[in-house]
Order: structure tokens, then sequence, then C-alpha cells
């Protein structure tokens, strides 16, 4: 998958810099909560259309734990606070992308109609 290159260097204006595979990694962990790599493998093969093996995303499982944004415990994984503030900002940074800064879209409304559409996947 693809990297993301550093794009803040503040620590009080934090944009995550993270891969695209650990950007999938952690939304599975903050949709699913507590969840085995299986769980999370098959969440990022479902939202890809390609099924990914649990070897294929472990190295990001391994650095999320690493850089505290993830909790391994027993086999299971959990996203912590940190985790869920990275993602979110990496989200906003790559809906401002696909808006090329026009200020269209409306993230309230965009987020509103994603949950409406997962929920109703399931």
């Amino acid at each position: 998958m693809g990297t993301v290159s550093n794009i803040s260097t503040s620590p009080d204006n934090l944009v995550a810099d993270m891969t695209v595979s650990e950007f999938l990694v952690g939304m599975a962990l903050s949709r699913l909560g507590v969840s085995t790599s299986s769980a999370v493998a098959e969440e990022v093969s479902r939202w890809i259309e390609r099924s990914v093996p649990v070897a294929e995303i472990f190295p990001s499982l391994s650095k999320l734990v690493a850089r505290g944004w993830v909790q391994l415990e027993e086999g299971t994984y959990i996203i912590l606070q940190a985790g869920m503030d990275a993602i979110a900002s990496f989200y906003a940074i790559a809906l401002r992308v696909l808006d090329r800064g026009q200020k269209l879209l409306d993230v309230g409304l965009f987020l509103s109609i994603m949950k409406k559409l997962e929920e109703s996947s399931r």
C-alpha cells in the first residue's frame, strides 16, 4: 500500500505520519472495537475488495502498537485514544485532499452518510 510523508512536525498540531495500510488497520480497529488480527484482515479485505492475509497487515498492527496507538493483550488488539486521534487527523486531511481545498465536502454530512451505509450493510 502507499506511504504518506510527514505533514506536521509540531506535537501541538498532530497530523499522523502513517502508511495507507496503517490507516486501514486503525480504521478497522476503530470500527470493530476489540479484535483479532484475523477480524481486522477480514474488515480490510471487505473494504478493498481483495483478500488480505493476516501476514500482510501484521507489520501495520505492530507499528501501531509500537507507537502506543493500539494495545495488544492476549491476542486481541484495541485502539487507544491516541490512535483514534491519529486516525481522525489522517482521515480529515484525506477528505481535504479529495476536496482539493475547496471546502465543498461537508465532513459531518459525509460521516453521517458513511455511518448509515455501514449500518445498512450489516
